[in-house]
């Protein structure tokens, strides 16, 4: 009859134990673990949109969400001067960041990403999906917005809603853009790493379009 050595199947089972415990740990809190990137995993390093803060350039109103689709070519009311509203399109300012996560070093991880295009979806909220109009997605690039991995935030003003898309709301909502309608925009950024590895990464925020007067 064979016999069995208990101490060493005992030391066995603890061995077997301990590894599948450091492996558990490893997949979650480790070198590329699930769960520590809120962004996407780029070998390492993790790259997220960390803010889309709207802002009218030339208006009244600075950063904000609110997106003044019908230009006021006469803030006084007299035509004998000329004093329109500020008025153009309304851009965004996004910013990136990447960091590498615990326990990953560059190499293999990337030293930077470097995004060469982006697209931006609108989509009517559901409090006025059945009377907001479609908005067509608009697609820019090249451009080049370059992050990197070692910890590196950058912020861009980039496109958000052109004179195009206004035009488009106005016309969709028959020239009588009231009450003002409220949308997401969701941004879609392309490009690659340091080693040609391709990168897509998405980050969004919600604004109001309609006639705001932005008359000083």
């Amino acid at each position: 009859m064979n016999k069995v050595n208990l101490a060493k199947t005992w030391r066995t089972w603890l061995f077997l134990g301990a590894t599948a415990v450091l492996g558990a740990a490893l997949g979650c809190g480790q070198i590329g673990g699930a769960g520590q990137c809120n962004g996407v995993d780029v070998t390492g390093a993790c790259i997220t949109v960390d803010s889309v803060v709207p802002t009218d350039p030339t208006g009244f109103g600075g950063d904000t969400s609110d997106v003044d689709s019908v230009f006021t070519t006469d803030c006084d009311g007299d035509p004998s001067t000329q004093d329109p509203e500020g008025f153009s399109e309304h851009a965004a300012k996004v910013t990136i960041s990447a960091a590498l996560m615990k326990g990953v070093n560059s190499p293999p991880a990337p030293a930077f990403i470097t995004f060469t295009s982006y697209t931006i979806e609108y989509s009517p909220s559901a409090t006025n999906l059945s009377s907001a109009p479609a908005l067509t997605a608009q697609s820019f690039g090249p451009v080049s917005i370059k992050v990197n991995t070692g910890g590196d935030s950058i912020t861009d003003t980039l496109e958000f809603v052109n004179l195009q898309t206004k035009q488009e709301y106005d016309t969709g909502s028959n020239g009588s853009p009231y009450p003002p309608a409220s949308y997401s925009a969701k941004y879609t950024f392309k490009g690659t790493s340091q080693f040609n590895q391709d990168v897509v990464l998405v980050g969004s925020t919600t604004f109001n379009i309609g006639n705001y007067d932005n008359c000083q």
